[in-house]
């Protein structure tokens, strides 16, 4: 029985690590505030498409943007401004 035990503790143990523990709070990383965000990137609504319309993905943390100019020095020069959701001013980067 303890030989089972231990193995349950390996179990979990591996487990823990291959989930790890890291903080993820660069873009795209889920966030509830500005401060839990890596510096220069904001914590803002993140939106989809559905239908023909917007829909609401969540709180992210993301680099803000009013063109795709702004998003230049991140991915490579991959990344396109995304704002027909929001309006004018409120968009981000997003992989292009």
């Amino acid at each position: 029985m303890p030989r089972y035990s231990a193995s349950l503790l390996m179990l979990a143990l591996v487990a823990v690590a291959a989930c790890g523990s890291s903080n993820n709070t660069g873009i795209g990383a889920k966030c509830t505030s500005t401060t839990s965000c890596t510096a220069g990137l904001q914590c803002v609504t993140s939106y989809g498409q559905s239908d023909g319309g917007c829909v609401a993905l969540g709180l992210e943390c993301q680099q803000t943007c009013y063109s795709d100019a702004d998003c230049g020095s991140i991915g490579n020069g991959s990344y396109t401004c995304f704002s027909s959701c929001g309006g004018a001013g409120s968009g981000y980067c997003t992989p292009g």
